[in-house]
């Protein structure tokens, strides 16, 4: 479970400004001015480097949250106030690579009254905003994108040496460019999201260019009037497949955002305010309700790429993403009453989709099968799942739930294989479990039984025990969980078998002794 214990601060920054980790080591954290630590040690840890002088005839201006951004190309830092900075060396030393790109003599917003207008943090002069955006090219080091928050788009070719002002001609000033994402795939392309909600327009922007800012498109079709844009992503493997951070929910788009979609799922209704990519997993930042992980949505740049084949399909299967072979800590000592704050850790084992245009008329089954063509784990969608018997029972009954069968509805479904066997999948007479052997189902039909039987491996077909039921997966050989390695995933709907191939990496912290 993942609770409070598992937080501490970060060692830079606090409530204000970004901070990100180093690339190669997430234990240094930068952000802040300059700033640098070690969350190791939580501990500061510059190396020394400052920013430049201020300009005594532009003095520096600030906002809460200014930004700090690596380079995906060289691993170059940004960070940024009405000026650009950049560091090469890890933030040992800081050069400044641009004039000031705030808009000069931006109008007072018509939003402010006469008085609220006079009562400002700061003199309005020739200038009053800041870079508050930066998108550096993960495809070549000498091009970012920056966006101000009184409305102005630039972009660099020579590494800093020149900006080009590209700013969409219908953007007013105090639009504010809430991120600019660069292309992953063509060098002229990006999107910037665009929030006017201070200007009380509380529609959605989302500018795509495919030209390196010579002309822009507002792609925001499927996203309502409210739903105003923090953030806006391109996935960095599947190209046209974006995410947008609204005020309302995350939208997606599988066509380079000529359509949105709501990527809802069990997330409330709140402000998302960040979107990153990390491997096959999409991070959600919201505002006020937590931090939100969507884990393993591999098939989503599947659904990128061929649609339409999928959903006019009977049945399929998707590949699986990044699969490790994780062991799950322990829980030392009385775990947590359920009802504090805290989340489930992503399933382990092998997490598998599929789609299922309509019902099947017969129950099916999912298997994973070794490399050697053993099933390792089955789950069946006419799994008998065993109510908890409470009069027994003598811990708390959520501990026991079992784990219900791969559903055979209509629409998208996953289920996750091999995962080792523990807590929660229904024992203590709650599952598969203890008790009288299982009803037949799928993956043991009744006249099969014994042939099937003979057929598994040693220590067991991994029908999931205690560790799974239908839709846990079971465990592999004596409940240990999968060891890495080549395996393939099977549905059979209808008498069709689909196979995806899947590879099972180590543990990425290292193999503990006697697995």
């Amino acid at each position: 479970m993942l609770s409070f214990r598992n937080w501490e601060p970060t060692c830079l920054a606090g409530e204000s400004n970004t901070v990100v980790p180093d690339p190669k080591d997430g234990n240094i954290l930068y952000g802040g001015r300059a700033g640098r630590c070690d969350q190791y040690f939580n501990t500061a840890a510059s190396l020394g480097g400052q920013l430049p002088e201020a300009d005594p005839d532009d003095p520096d201006r600030k906002t809460w949250t200014l930004p700090t951004v690596f380079s995906l190309a060289d691993e170059a830092i940004y960070f940024s106030n009405q000026f650009v900075f950049r560091s090469r060396d890890r933030g040992r030393s800081w050069q400044k690579v641009s004039p000031d790109l705030a808009r000069l003599h931006p109008l007072v917003p018509e939003t402010l009254d006469p008085v609220t207008a006079k009562d400002i943090d700061q003199p309005m002069t020739d200038r009053f905003g800041v870079v508050y955006s930066i998108g550096p090219s993960p495809l070549q080091a000498n091009t970012v994108w920056v966006g101000t928050d009184d409305g102005l788009i630039h972009v660099t070719r020579d590494d800093g040496k020149t900006w080009n002002n590209v700013t969409p001609p219908d953007m007013t000033s105090w639009s504010k460019v809430s991120q600019i994402e660069a292309g992953h795939f063509d060098i002229d392309t990006a999107y910037a999201s665009i929030d006017r909600h201070r200007l009380a327009d509380m529609k959605p922007y989302v500018y795509r260019t495919h030209d390196g800012g010579k002309t822009w498109q507002n792609m925001v079709a499927g996203i309502p009037e409210g739903a105003f844009v923090n953030s806006v992503k391109e996935d960095p493997k599947a190209k046209g497949l974006l995410y947008a951070a609204t005020e309302l929910r995350v939208y997606v788009s599988f066509n380079d955002g000529a359509q949105w979609q709501p990527l809802q799922n069990n997330m409330p209704v709140t402000s998302v305010r960040d979107i990153v990519v990390h491997g096959d997993d999409l991070d959600v930042a919201t505002y006020g309700r937590g931090f939100w992980v969507l884990d393993q949505m591999a098939p989503l740049r599947q659904l990128a790429a061929k649609g339409s084949e999928i959903v006019s399909a009977s049945a399929y299967l998707f590949q699986p993403g990044e699969t490790f072979a994780l062991r799950n800590g322990g829980m030392n000592g009385t775990p947590l009453p359920h009802e504090e704050p805290q989340e489930l850790n992503p399933p382990a084992g092998v997490v598998a989709y599929y789609w299922l245009k309509t019902p099947p008329a017969r129950p099916f089954k999912i298997e994973l099968l070794d490399g050697g063509g053993a099933v390792r784990a089955c789950a069946a969608s006419d799994t008998v799942v065993r109510p908890i018997d409470l009069e027994t029972l003598n811990v708390q009954e959520i501990w026991e739930r079992p784990t219900p069968p791969p559903s055979a509805a209509a629409g998208m479904h996953r289920v996750n294989m091999g995962a080792a066997a523990g807590r929660g999948g229904g024992g203590g007479g709650g599952g598969r479990g203890g008790g009288a052997p299982p009803p037949p189902d799928a993956c043991t039909p009744a006249a099969g039984a014994a042939d099937a039987a003979a057929a598994a491996p040693a220590g067991g077909r991994g029908r999931g025990g205690r560790g799974g039921g239908g839709g846990g997966g079971g465990g592999g050989r004596g409940g240990g969980g999968l060891q890495p390695g080549q395996y393939t995933v099977r549905l059979t709907v209808d008498g069709q078998a689909y196979t995806q191939p899947v590879t099972v990496k180590p543990d990425p912290r290292g193999t503990l002794a006697g697995n």
